[in-house]
């Protein structure tokens, strides 16, 4: 079994013009304060590339400025099977929106490896004969879906 300790990686609180986005890192901080920041970043590929380049660990956690984590998730420790390929894979949460109390993956929280990041290239900066990567780069990368849900998406803010 393959160990990840969500507490021993970079946590990366990403914000960009969120109009909650100082009172939810001020909440983060009370649950994780070694949390680190990107702000103000423009651009999904630019902003997540900035976290790469800041990450002491060769995997870390991105967490949206929409969005409240419960402090549990700063606890977990994952097991994954010998066979899968988590150098390599995305780790994604899904959030639950607070809007219409839906839950699934866009926004939640995700665990990135560095060299995934290094490489992608996002919808904005997705070549122009990739259609399927213009429209969501997701398609380009693997994730590994977990069930449990550790954040509420506040996507009500403006």
């Amino acid at each position: 079994m393959t160990k990840l300790v969500i507490g021993d990686l970079d946590i990366f609180y990403l914000s960009y013009d969120e109009p909650n986005k100082e009172e939810h890192w001020a909440n983060l901080l009370q649950k994780f304060p070694y949390a680190k920041r990107v702000d103000g970043v423009k651009g999904f590929d630019n902003a997540h590339k900035e976290c790469a380049r800041q990450s002491d660990t060769d995997r870390f956690i991105t967490i949206d400025g929409d969005n409240i984590v419960d402090e549990k998730f700063f606890n977990i420790e994952l097991s994954f099977p010998e066979d899968t390929d988590l150098k390599n894979s995305v780790i994604s949460w899904s959030a639950k929106n607070i809007v219409n109390g839906l839950v699934y993956g866009n926004g939640g929280i995700k665990c990135w490896p560095k060299h995934v990041v290094n490489n992608m290239r996002t919808h904005e900066a997705a070549p122009r004969n990739n259609i399927a990567a213009q429209v969501d780069f997701c398609w380009n990368i693997n994730y590994v879906q977990m069930n449990n849900v550790y954040s509420h998406v506040y996507n009500n803010g403006s």
